[in-house]
């Protein structure tokens, strides 16, 4: 979780993919750091599917598939000038899924 002190930018980052939410009014910030905030519990107690395209080690999109059993909550990032680059020097995208699955309440 980031947030940036005076500015407007929320961003939840996990495992390479990234959701980014602005709240511009002031009146709006706790409201949007706590939706970042859930969405961050919700990621750490899963179900979680990450699905992750990277060349050599650095992230070229990545989504996560939150409460993959349930009504299922998609985050994505992409990084078209990462992706370019790896396409023009030739390195190879490899794909790949990781299961994070559910912490059960005691």
């Amino acid at each position: 979780m980031r947030v940036f002190l005076g500015a407007e930018v929320f961003i939840l980052a996990f495992a390479g993919a990234e959701s980014v939410d602005f709240a511009y009014e002031d009146s709006d910030r706790l409201e949007v750091l706590q939706e970042r905030i859930d969405l961050a519990v919700l990621v750490m107690r899963g179900p979680t599917r990450l699905i992750r395209d990277s060349a050599k080690g650095i992230t070229v999109s990545a989504s996560l598939i939150l409460d993959i059993s349930g009504a299922s909550t998609r985050l994505g990032s992409s990084y078209p000038l990462r992706r370019m680059k790896a396409f023009v020097t030739g390195r190879k995208i490899e794909h790949e899924i990781v299961e994070f699955p559910a912490v059960h309440d005691r």
